[in-house]
Formats: structure tokens, sequence, C-alpha cells
């Protein structure tokens, strides 16, 4: 594990394999340690980069006194890549990730040869959405906000509780051992300061007409509807995408279904990648 200091904060991330560069950006309470298979897979053909976002993995907390926006995030991968990945990038991101590569994409601040997102969570794309879409977007903002409540009065647990049952099913957090709980309670208020993040950040889903970037999105077919949603949107406006669903999985599908979808990955950067470094 590498490490680079932004204003004052540690920033961790893992570099592995030589050749084109694959930024991997992970899921809200991961941590670019969630990219280890993939990064094993793309090994021999490309330069896999994983940072840990802001609070994440051994990466510092977010200290400036302003609130967190996905543009920071967004600095920290631009920082990250100018260290470990020079040059132009395939840019995949999973959750909040995909929420900070889209950030990218729009900001067209890489050069980005592909882009794939897996579930990317911008729900501040259902807010100006038709009547279904308000309903989606108050479902989502409903859990962001028992999130913080119970976050604010140091109910930690509760709080991821609540986040895991609504992306993994009810149950989800109380089948989980007690060192997975605490290690997830820990990251309740980033969890919390993620979601604000993406609440305010003002892309609409028009904005991502001019995002002619290869796009591949991913979703699970058993997901949550406002990530469904949030792709199917996304799948339609921008010009050069591709949306595939994974029928039987939910929002965690590149953990849980890895030996579907890091294949996937793997077929989309190498079509994308210059001719000298396309898979055989």
């Amino acid at each position: 594990m590498s490490t680079i200091e932004i204003n004052g904060t540690a920033v961790s991330y893992t570099a592995v394999g030589a050749g084109e560069s694959v930024v991997l950006l992970h899921s809200s309470a991961c941590a670019g340690g969630q990219w280890r298979d993939l990064q094993t897979d793309l090994d021999g053909r490309f330069r896999s980069v994983a940072p840990d976002l802001y609070g994440y993995g051994s990466t510092g907390v977010w200290r400036s006194n302003k609130a967190l926006r996905l543009s920071d995030e967004a600095d920290l991968v631009e920082a990250v890549v100018a260290q470990a990945a020079p040059g132009p990038v395939h840019l995949v991101g999973h959750s909040y990730g995909g929420a900070v590569a889209l950030r990218l994409a729009l900001d067209r601040r890489l050069a980005v040869r592909s882009l794939t997102v897996i579930e990317p969570v911008a729900f501040q794309l259902l807010r100006n959405w038709d009547p279904w879409g308000h309903g989606l977007y108050g479902e989502i903002q409903s859990l962001a906000e028992a999130v913080t409540a119970a976050t604010t009065r140091g109910d930690a647990e509760a709080a991821m509780a609540r986040f895991v049952d609504y992306w993994n099913g009810p149950g989800a957090w109380q089948d989980l051992g007690e060192h997975q709980r605490s290690a997830l309670a820990a990251k309740a208020s980033k969890v919390a300061m993620d979601f604000r993040a993406i609440f305010a950040d003002s892309a609409i889903i028009e904005d991502f007409t001019e995002v002619d970037v290869p796009t591949l999105i991913l979703c699970g077919g058993r997901s949550p509807m406002p990530a469904r949603r949030i792709a199917g949107l996304l799948g339609v406006a921008m010009p050069n995408a591709r949306l595939t669903v994974v029928m039987d999985a939910g929002h965690m599908v590149p953990l849980t279904h890895r030996n579907t979808v890091n294949p996937l990955i793997a077929e989309h950067v190498a079509k994308w990648a210059l001719p000298d470094r396309r898979a055989a």
C-alpha cells in the first residue's frame, strides 16, 4: 500500500500491475480492498489503482471546516492518479464510488478512456425527475435522515443496521458477526457525510447527455428501486452507455457476484484500451 498527502491528510491506495491504468473507486463503508480480486484479474494486462476515499481504509478523515462534497473526493482521486497512474485511465466505481466517478466524468478533469459504474448512488438525479422519481427520492432521503439522526445521537449501531438492512435486505445486520458490526459502526459518521455530499451535488440527468465516454452501467435485478432507476436513467441519457442487469443480484453485486461482474468489467476495459493493451 502506498500513501500520498493531500491537504495534510494521508491518503492510501493500492497499485498493482503495469500498463494502461484502471482506477477503482469503492462504495460507502468499504475501502479499496473491495477490489482485491479484480486487481488480481487485471494484473498482467493493466495497472490497477484502488484508493481509499476519505475516512475509509487507511485514509484519514475529512478535516476541513467546510462540508465534504463529491468534488472533494474527486480531488483525492485526481491527486492519486497524478502520482500513481498518470495518463489516460479507465474509471470504475461502485455505489458511492460510482457517484464520485460520475462527478469526475462530468468535470472532465481526467482523460477517461472508459467508464464503468455499478449502481452509482447519484440520488440527486431523482430529485427533479417525474412523480415516481420524487417518491424514490423520498425513500432514499428517509434512509439518509435515519442514518444521520442515529449517528447524531451517538447510536452508530442503529445507524448502520438501518443502512445495511436497506441495501442487503431485512436481517442482514443481525446476520453479521460482532466484529463486522463493530467495524461498520465505526464508519457511521462517514456514511452520513457521504449522503450529505451526494444530496449537495448539483448534477441533473440532462448533464450526462454530454458525457460521451464508452460506459458500462451495471446493476442488480434485486436492488432497491432508487438504485435501479438511477442506472436506467443514466443508460438512456448517456450517448455511449450500455446497461447490464445481473438479475439475481443486489446492491453489493461486485462482491456477491464477482465471478460475473469482474469479467464484464475486464472485457469493457479491454475493449476500449489502446490496441497494444487489448486482451488477447
